[in-house]
């Protein structure tokens, strides 16, 4: 872990985990953490969850080897089923002490060892620049490597309407300014998921994609989307839109929220729940039809 040069002589980058019961995983992400190859110091900040299985021992271990470099927080109940939400924002957000904030859950890894050194060198040029993503690969159930559905060949800048189509800014590949961040409004969503985070970077400058894979997200039977049902799935995604609509009216906004609402509606009415379908669809009109992004109404039919 030693590094033969720093350009600065403070935490440039705080590393942001979070973690639950993730004990079979755990471990190769803190090495990829550890293995970076950088001329700055970075710390990283985990947050675990009150884990039931060997995950905070083995966190525990790995901090007696970095005292200096790993920073836990071991919850005693579990913030999450308490109604937390946000965990980043409300745990580690307020003690990072990096100009630039990146992030990996337990259960996904970096495999690129210059990483960070590489998302740093792009927001350190490029002022006008909030976010830096990549490409990553894909670990299924089975161990599998698999690539993922990003189909590119080149690096690109980015901003929110060009989301519309396809999800590049994957969490565990995600380093931002922290500067960027309004707390105090980033704390008042009441659905808060990753893609509000995005959404709000983006409105202070563009984003910029590494083509090359940087990272592995993890698809296992305790990951969050395999323990969630399709209504559970559709009616989050309706929530997180509609919450960002109502505070940011754009093109990317209105399209997400469309979007959504549409999948809602679908699905209550295959489930013959007419009544929650109908009362979606009211909200979905009164919202968009005294506005001038009713033109994406007639986008899904």
């Amino acid at each position: 872990m030693k590094k033969l040069l720093h350009r600065y002589d403070m935490t440039i980058v705080s590393i942001f985990c979070i973690t639950y019961n993730h004990s079979k995983y755990i471990k190769q992400c803190l090495d990829g953490f550890l293995m970076q190859q950088c001329d700055f110091e970075y710390e990283i900040l985990i947050h675990d969850d009150a884990s039931t299985d060997e995950t905070i021992e083995i966190i525990q271990d790995y901090c007696e080897k970095y005292p200096s470099l790993i920073k836990p927080i071991i919850q005693q109940e579990n913030q999450y089923s308490k109604g937390v939400r946000g965990i980043n924002f409300v745990y580690n957000f307020p003690r990072a002490q990096g100009k630039y904030i990146a992030m990996c859950e337990g259960d996904d890894y970096w495999t690129d060892p210059n990483k960070l050194q590489k998302q740093v060198d792009l927001l350190e040029k490029n002022p006008d620049l909030s976010l830096v993503c990549s490409n990553f690969k894909i670990k299924n159930s089975e161990n599998q490597i698999l690539e993922s559905e990003l189909e590119y060949s080149k690096d690109f800048r980015f901003k929110s309407s060009d989301l519309y189509k396809q999800w590049i800014a994957k969490t565990l590949t995600l380093m931002f300014r922290k500067e960027h961040i309004n707390f105090e409004i980033i704390k008042t969503y009441k659905h808060f998921r990753d893609v509000h985070l995005v959404n709000h970077l983006l409105l202070k400058g563009q984003g910029y994609f590494l083509y090359q894979p940087t990272g592995v997200y993890r698809i296992h039977e305790s990951g969050v989307h395999s323990n969630t049902n399709f209504m559970q799935r559709y009616n989050q995604a309706y929530l997180t839109f509609s919450e960002i609509f109502e505070r940011e009216k754009s093109d990317y906004a209105a399209n997400q929220y469309v979007k959504s609402a549409y999948r809602l509606i679908k699905y209550k009415f295959i489930q013959k729940s007419f009544s929650e379908a109908l009362f979606v669809l009211r909200k979905l009109l009164s919202d968009l039809l005294p506005t001038s992004y009713s033109k994406f109404l007639i986008t899904y039919k």
